[in-house]
């Protein structure tokens, strides 16, 4: 039967998606693990978590509020975006006293904003970004992969560097540890 063009096109762009939302939770879980890593070793400062947009820190937010309570509350989780009001975003430059600040952050802190005590750097991979599209004439913003140049500065934005990634050539690119 007819129609199954559209319908597969329709699935690749909801499994790109849910990729995505994946990622988003590996980043956050991630951040949390490096997180009681660091505590662990009596270490204090920051992981850096990049990601693509403000529904996706909301998104790692909500993964992160429901880690066990003594887990989270280790944590400092500070969203570094321009929807949240400037006062809060400048609690990532301060010190976070017997907690480790894990920043939620887009791709604005990749040179735009310099953190002093980052740790350690979890990357998603993933870049939110205008693209022209000439079937439609119009603009859209879209999530794409980091290109090279952007992972590569990401990493050097702290001490040691984890990508979550389904790519898994860009999940070891440009990090070290």
């Amino acid at each position: 039967s007819g129609g199954g063009g559209g319908g597969g096109k329709r699935g690749g762009i909801a499994d790109k998606r849910e990729r995505e939302e994946l990622v988003v939770a590996l980043a956050a879980e991630v951040a949390a693990q490096v997180s009681a890593a660091e505590l662990a070793k009596g270490r204090k400062g920051s992981v850096l978590v990049f990601l693509p947009g403000w529904d996706e820190i909301k998104e790692a937010m909500k993964t992160l509020e429901s880690l066990p309570a003594e887990q989270y509350d280790s944590l400092q989780v500070i969203p570094l975006h321009s929807q949240v009001p400037q006062e809060e975003q400048q609690l990532v430059f301060n010190p976070a006293p017997e907690k480790i600040k894990v920043i939620l952050a887009t791709n604005i802190a990749e040179s735009s904003v310099t953190i002093d005590d980052v740790l350690a750097v979890v990357d998603s991979g993933l870049v939110r970004e205008m693209s022209y599209n000439p079937e439609s004439a119009m603009s859209t913003m879209g999530t794409v992969s980091t290109s090279r140049a952007s992972a590569t500065q990401r990493t050097g934005r702290a001490e040691s560097c984890a990508r979550a990634s389904g790519d898994r050539e860009a999940a070891t690119q440009g990090c070290s540890t």
